[in-house]
């Protein structure tokens, strides 16, 4: 009875110690990024490409409703599209946008995205309009417009 008692206490001493070693390796950051064309000529906006995540250690297994939405400069949604669940390890979407407006930020989100250490990447276009310039953002306040998760109208070329 004594060792049956020993050996619980020592499971309810060393435990809570052993549970946090080497399991999070702090200050790693999941990445999601995206890989791919983004074009603007003749007025009309192209996007086509594919989203993956990896790095880190994800808070969580899913991103839920991962969406590419375009903003103008004064910060109005133009339109967006719906990607889908991005799996937190290694897991990867294709990406395919038209609009026959151009944006100046394309944005990748999720409700999910911004709970824990994350990197994600915005676009803003260049100053000579025909291109797109990737830009690191590590916070939804880190964002340059303010980013709406509501239902949106979706983009159409």
């Amino acid at each position: 009875m004594k060792t049956t008692t020993m050996v619980a206490v020592g499971c309810l001493l060393v435990m809570p110690l052993l549970a946090g070693c080497g399991t999070v390796p702090r200050g790693e950051v999941v990445q999601v990024t995206y890989l791919g064309s983004i074009n603007a000529s003749n007025g009309t906006f192209q996007m086509n490409g594919e989203l993956s995540t990896g790095g880190g250690v994800p808070d969580r297994e899913v991103y839920r409703n991962v969406t590419v939405q375009l903003y103008t400069n004064d910060g109005t949604r133009l339109c967006g599209v719906t990607v889908g669940d991005l799996t937190a390890n290694h897991g990867q979407r294709n990406v395919s946008v038209e609009a026959s407006t151009l944006p100046e930020f394309v944005v990748i989100t999720s409700p999910d995205f911004w709970h824990g250490k994350m990197e994600a990447n915005y676009f803003q276009r260049e100053a000579d309009k025909n291109g797109y310039e990737r830009q690191p953002v590590y916070s939804r306040e880190g964002l340059p417009v303010s980013v709406d998760d509501t239902k949106m109208e979706a983009c159409s070329g």
